[in-house]
């Protein structure tokens, strides 16, 4: 019997009403599994912003659609000083979300460290009182794909920070750190190669932009109660809210950057109710194909892409209740994502 690999990912139905109470010591003794659980009483949490989405000091990147992906590899990987290898780690993140800070994307981890540790307070001390301010990463990844041309850069005959024309335009060069393998480490340095990294004590706070936290699971009985499940595909898309006004469409990635507005009319799409904000995926598709994230991202931007059209999934709600689907052969279309509503006890025959 052939076999298959599948990915379930769960969410609460209601994901902002909970957003708050995240508690993180449960959170560290559920994905860092201490040999003896943590209390409250036993250890030190802080925060840090590790990367942005801007050019780091390399000419290096991680864009927007990394981001998730780069919080899943950060859980567990040790906190050290200085990248020095010859150290043991002095705490452990346990935790990341992509959240907004002074109008940019960032990917923030939680980590903590034990009271009883020596040289505890002196590392809470530092870190409290802005002597220890900045931090850094080590990671392992397979392409550093060229910002002008989409191909590897170490092959292609474009350089960091050097200028060039493209598209009618001129930019600087960079690349994007893709097919990001694994986090080695997260340090404590003098100076961070990301702008503005910066080691904090507010370990709350903000709103994630990621709308619906990804906790890795082992079993489906370490979900919470809730009154009822939502269960959707999973599908490589940008998470958006859409309006509509009178006919217009208008799209909202959730770093805070609009898509250009979209006139419904043209694209068929004459019954679209009037919406405040409905949150959802959008999806580039070549044919029935569906097209990678990143591929996506390059058609938005107007470069080399294979996607030949866009549709947005939304997820249902109130206002949308009575919506169907519009018309889906054109270069653009909305509808409601597949989608069933169940208690914890039927969410796997669901999921299936």
């Amino acid at each position: 019997m052939d076999s298959s690999l599948g990915r379930l990912t769960a969410h609460l139905a209601d994901p902002g009403d909970n957003g708050g109470a995240v508690n993180l010591i449960d959170l560290i003794n559920r994905n860092i599994y201490p040999p003896s659980p943590v209390t409250a009483g036993s250890v030190h949490i802080r925060a840090m912003y590790i990367v942005s989405d801007e050019v780091n000091s390399f000419g290096g990147r991680f864009p927007v659609d990394e981001h998730a992906a780069l919080c899943r590899l950060l859980i567990d990987s040790p906190v050290m000083i200085g990248h020095r290898k010859d150290r043991l780690p002095i705490a452990r993140v346990f935790h990341a979300a992509v959240v907004e800070r002074d109008g940019r994307r960032w990917v923030k981890g939680w980590f903590y460290w034990l009271r009883a540790a020596d040289g505890s307070e002196t590392l809470r001390e530092n870190i409290d009182g802005g002597i220890y301010r900045e931090c850094s990463i080590s990671f392992t990844f397979l392409l550093p794909e060229c910002s002008i041309c989409g191909k590897d850069i170490r092959t292609c005959p474009h350089q960091p920070f050097e200028r060039y024309t493209a598209n009618g335009a001129e930019r600087a060069c960079h690349y994007c750190y893709r097919r990001v393998e694994r986090v080695l480490e997260t340090s404590l340095v003098y100076r961070g190669a990301v702008a503005d990294t910066r080691l904090t004590k507010e370990l709350a706070g903000e709103n994630p932009l990621a709308p619906w936290p990804e906790i890795p699971l082992h079993s489906l009985t370490e979900l919470p109660v809730a009154e009822h499940y939502l269960v959707v595909p999973y599908y490589h898309g940008i998470p958006v809210t859409m309006s509509v006004h009178e006919g217009v469409l208008r799209l909202r990635r959730l770093d805070g950057r609009d898509l250009p507005p979209i006139h419904a009319e043209r694209h068929g799409m004459h019954d679209l109710p009037n919406l405040e904000a409905a949150h959802g995926y959008l999806l580039g598709l070549r044919g029935k194909e569906r097209c990678a994230t990143d591929q996506v991202e390059r058609y938005l931007l107007g470069e080399a892409s294979p996607v030949t059209r866009l549709q947005v999934r939304l997820l249902p709600g109130e206002d949308l209740g009575r919506h169907g689907a519009t018309p889906a052969e054109g270069a653009f279309s909305v509808g409601l994502i597949r989608h069933r509503r169940c208690r914890l006890p039927e969410l796997a025959e669901a999921a299936a």
